[in-house]
């Protein structure tokens, strides 16, 4: 498949999920992250009639920018999809990262998440892409501790791609949803994700966060699923 129709077919699997959820009288909660998912795929989702005001609106990960600097991906998930709607929109929870450290950063990151989704914080879906190390938001290989920590948010050090300086949901908080989906395009993707798919030990980030509990679903192009 090619990317455009990937990506439209993402806006409409996510159109369902909020209208299931409407349908039962909830909210719904997501996590997003920005890259060429929020190109490709924010723009398509703008576009759907769906009741926005009852969506909650969190991010995958962050990089510890300024919100206007142009690696923010919350401002990717304002210019490419909250700024095309009408004055209803969903509520954003962007994680804040101007002043103090990553740690302060990533707690009141963890006290937003679980005020809005509970403890441990139940969100319906984690959207992630996917790098062609295997990274998965900013769980990077090679970096230790987060398979290990407890921890909803994280303050990650030391990223192998700029900007160094993040912070990411945790393996507790993508565990805890009910659905996970991988979306990527490129074929610099298809050996990370042929691995986590086949082998069932991998260390690779996409790997332990497929297998950790929730539903997951797999959106790909043709050159990404071609291993």
């Amino acid at each position: 498949m090619t990317p455009e129709i990937v990506a439209e077919q993402v806006a409409e699997a996510f159109a369902g999920a909020v209208m299931r959820a409407a349908t039962a009288g909830r909210r719904f909660r997501c996590a997003v992250p920005g890259g060429s998912i929020a190109s490709r795929v924010f723009p398509r989702m703008a576009r759907q009639a769906l009741p926005w005001s009852s969506i909650d609106v969190f991010l995958a990960d962050e990089r510890l920018v300024a919100p206007d600097h142009p690696d923010s991906n919350a401002r990717a998930v304002r210019e490419q999809w909250l700024d095309h709607l009408d004055t209803l929109r969903p509520s954003f929870h962007p994680m804040t990262t101007s002043g103090g450290s990553a740690e302060a950063a990533a707690r009141l990151a963890s006290l937003t998440l679980c005020e809005v989704a509970g403890t441990p914080p139940r969100l319906d879906l984690v959207m992630l892409g996917v790098g062609p190390d295997g990274h998965v938001a900013s769980l990077f290989p090679g970096l230790h501790g987060w398979r290990q920590s407890s921890a909803w948010v994280l303050a990650v050090h030391g990223a192998p791609k700029p900007p160094p300086d993040r912070l990411s949901l945790g393996l507790a908080a993508l565990a805890a949803s009910h659905e996970i989906w991988f979306v990527a395009f490129g074929a610099e993707k298809a050996a990370a994700i042929a691995e986590a798919r086949a082998v069932p030990h991998s260390p690779l980030p996409v790997a332990v966060v497929a297998r950790s509990g929730p539903r997951v679903r797999w959106f790909l192009d043709r050159e990404a699923s071609a291993s």
